[in-house]
């Protein structure tokens, strides 16, 4: 069985577990369940096809914008033992159909737009999820770099290349001038970004808030209130 050890995602500081050894924990302790149970392991009446593992798989993530852990899965295919389960993840992502994150110490699965990343290579795909998991606050590109694992030359190469498939955007911050935030083409930026109604671009919108001091102190004057 091929190892997923390199696609998994890794927050800095947390070291991974590949999915084998995964799957053999958890038919360890299902055993030793059984075993203190008295009682065998139940076996499914109706054998499930790995297709159709895949495809429970796929609908599972797809319902879940946020993904899903293995404890999930286990409600979903209480008949489907490890062994299979890892091997239906395994296909999922080597066809690129979902991704795995490691998120604190577990791993979550996550769907993968296949049509909006079509054409895209393995590159693309890494850094366009690492931005798309920053949402419309944006992310640096040293911030995208570290979780990237790409040095920066290949790292802009592949930023200008999402830049020109209009797959993402480039926004500057109003608390850091000099700073390029990266967000998904379609997103909004945050107004902590955009600094909301008080500016214009990166322009403070200086004159507008002098109108609308005035008119404030007009409505005070005409309610007696000063």
């Amino acid at each position: 069985m091929p190892s997923t050890a390199k696609r998994i995602k890794q927050e800095p500081g947390i070291s991974t577990t590949p999915v084998e050894t995964l799957a053999a924990s958890d038919e360890a302790t299902d055993a030793n369940r059984g075993s203190d149970a008295g009682q065998p392991k139940p076996e499914s009446l109706d054998p499930v096809s790995p297709q159709e593992i895949e495809e429970t798989i796929m609908k599972l993530v797809e319902s879940q914008k946020e993904g899903i852990n293995e404890s999930i899965m286990k409600v979903a295919m209480p008949f489907v033992t490890p062994s299979q389960r890892v091997n239906a993840i395994n296909k999922l992502l080597a066809k690129g159909k979902i991704e795995i994150l490691k998120q604190g110490g577990t791993l979550v699965y996550r769907y993968v737009n296949q049509d909006k990343m079509k054409g895209c290579d393995k590159d693309e795909r890494l850094v366009f999820q690492v931005i798309e998991r920053a949402g419309n606050k944006g992310i640096w590109i040293r911030d995208i770099r570290s979780f990237s694992g790409l040095v920066l030359p290949q790292l802009n190469k592949v930023l200008k290349n999402l830049e020109s498939k209009k797959l993402i955007k480039v926004v500057k911050s109003v608390s850091a001038a000099k700073k390029r935030l990266y967000m998904l083409y379609e997103l909004e930026p945050d107004r902590s970004v955009t600094g909301g109604a008080w500016y214009s671009g990166q322009e403070f919108e200086s004159e507008f808030v002098e109108i609308l001091q005035q008119q404030c102190y007009r409505f005070l004057v005409s309610s007696r209130l000063v």
